[in-house]
């Protein structure tokens, strides 16, 4: 079934593609396929071991895209160039660390189609106003449907998503205890975890609120109301502190760069110090006691349980070196340095371990340059909608940093950060192009 599912997906981005271009292709065929379906059971197609459905779209709205590379434009930046070497670089490390070519190979070409792809095509689709209008449209039916099934999930049937992909054929598997907190059984959906659930909830609801204030839509209003309130069920579903610590961040981000001009015109410079006060964070989780108890808040538990991982994984941080240990460590080089070989729900950690400090520095640098954009962007937008949808991205994709310092970097969810970072590069190419022609104007009437 996940053969014939993935077969259909493909030929509809196609004929989407053809019919409409990329932008209606990714509203319509792919955003719905990564939100719903989830990571489906992988079709054995040759060639493409890790095909999904997601993938499906993403690849038939590529293909077409490639032979129409006239007609949508990206107008190419620094960011564009740093999201490919990002992805491509984690291939190379792997590749030297990870014993040949093929290990190299699989990771990039995955982390291509998880990352940089997306966050290609989200730009492509963002720079026309009936591209953002079919992308509100899409991730607010779809964050809608997510919230209202995880809160059936929350209360009453936990997996219930999970259980009918697996009986029509998705998924390979399905099974897991249900998690509980508060009394309440923690909502997935098609998102694998709760975490990673909460995650895209707060994405997708900075989407819908940008998105709605770029757009002419009659309709933006309703599909911004029920999109955000999709969203907030989805985070109460999953009751998930990581994703109340990236909204939390997210909000705190908001009101400085709207109340703090200083905040918003040396965007990169506090982002900077942002990223040092981590580092201090984890040298500091080292002397955390990371003892648990059955008898302790969950807040605490789940603060010592970042502790431990720190202190577990420690002797692998600081012998990672340039391309790190790899995807595909050995359970001897694990056992060599005292670790255990479990999950580490630190995204930076896992960069560090897998792919060397020098992947941590291109994506530390990355982030750097598309602060500096958006600072000079937001400077420039004379618009007031326009410049509040920019400072909404841009404290969600700030936010999430905060979040991913406590999770795994899941595709489930960094995928989607990626689409939203794109968004904002396209939104601010599109207003700093306004405001440019906005100050020409200006000057020939006062000539």
């Amino acid at each position: 079934m996940a053969y014939l599912v993935c077969w259909i997906v493909l030929g509809f981005a196609l004929v989407m593609t053809l019919a409409g271009g990329v932008g209606p292709a990714f509203a319509a065929a792919y955003l719905p396929a990564l939100l719903l379906l989830g990571p489906a059971d992988r079709a054995p197609i040759p060639l493409l071991p890790l095909f999904n459905p997601a993938w499906a779209a993403l690849l038939g709205v590529a293909l077409i895209w490639s032979l129409q590379s006239g007609k949508t434009k990206l107008g190419w930046c620094a960011v564009d160039a740093l999201v490919l070497l990002v992805a491509v670089w984690s291939g190379v490390a792997t590749a030297i660390n990870s014993g040949g070519v093929h290990a190299g190979q699989t990771v990039g070409f995955r982390n291509l189609l998880n990352w940089a792809v997306p966050f290609l095509m989200a730009r492509a689709a963002a720079r026309s106003a009936d591209g953002r209008r079919l992308m509100l449209a899409s991730v607010a039916v779809c964050i809608v449907l997510i919230g209202l099934v995880g809160t059936f999930e929350s209360r009453a049937w936990p997996g219930f998503w999970e259980w009918v992909l697996h009986k029509v054929g998705l998924r390979a598997f399905f099974g897991g205890r249900p998690l509980l907190r508060y009394g309440f059984y923690r909502a997935h959906v098609s998102l694998i975890h709760p975490i990673y659930l909460s995650n895209s909830a707060v994405i997708v609801g900075a989407m819908v609120l940008m998105l709605s204030a770029t757009t002419r839509s009659g309709s933006r209003r309703l599909l911004a109301g029920i999109g955000t309130a999709g969203a907030i069920l989805a985070i109460v579903a999953a009751v998930s502190f990581s994703g109340l610590n990236g909204l939390a961040a997210s909000v705190l981000a908001f009101a400085a760069l709207t109340r703090m001009s200083v905040v918003r015109r040396r965007l990169w410079i506090f982002l900077l110090a942002a990223m040092m006060s981590g580092v201090g964070v984890t040298f500091a989780l080292r002397n955390v006691d990371a003892t648990r108890s059955e008898d302790m808040p969950p807040w605490e538990d789940s603060l010592r349980v970042r502790a431990a991982i720190v202190q577990d994984k420690w002797p692998m941080i600081t012998t990672a070196g340039f391309f790190g240990y790899g995807e595909f460590a050995s359970p001897e080089q694990y056992e060599q340095l005292g670790v255990e070989r479990g999950s580490t729900d630190n995204s930076y950690l896992v960069f560090i371990i897998f792919y060397g400090w020098s992947f941590l520095g291109l994506w530390m640098l990355m982030l750097l340059i598309w602060a500096r954009r958006m600072s000079v962007a937001m400077e420039l937008c004379r618009t007031k909608r326009v410049r509040t949808a920019l400072t909404i991205g841009t404290a969600v994709v700030l936010g999430m940093l905060v979040s991913m310092y406590t999770v795994w970097a899941s595709p489930a969810y960094t995928t989607l950060w990626f689409v939203l970072m794109g968004c904002t590069v396209s939104v601010a190419q599109e207003s700093q192009v306004l405001a440019v022609e906005g100050a020409m104007c200006g000057d020939r009437a006062g000539r």
